[in-house]
């Protein structure tokens, strides 16, 4: 099975983990990967254009992440507002990178 369904997927689609069912998971592509920030070996989702979707769900907390490599939590829609403004990313956590 997994022959063929490389075979019959783009190769930029990779298993989402060895031995498991074939999932549509990209490849990670350095020039594709505009959602994702990483410092300091931390992982960052991006999520400007919906951060006030994601607030509002309250699935995640969304950060506003400063020039200097720090972040501040976002405690209300004035907090997303202010760092549209001034151009910052807005962005939930995904996870440390094991070094």
């Amino acid at each position: 099975m997994r022959m063929d369904w490389l075979q019959s997927n783009p190769p930029e689609l990779r298993w989402s983990h060895e031995g498991s069912t074939p999932s549509a998971v990209p490849h990670p592509n350095p020039n594709k990967m505009k959602n994702i920030k990483i410092r300091e070996n931390f992982v960052w989702l991006l999520v400007n254009e919906k951060a006030k979707e994601v607030f509002a769900s309250g699935l995640f907390e969304v950060y506003k992440l400063h020039d200097d490599g720090s972040e501040s939590l976002c405690e209300s829609y004035a907090d997303i507002n202010d760092a549209l403004e001034y151009g910052l990313d807005l962005g939930i956590e995904v996870g440390e990178i094991p070094r």
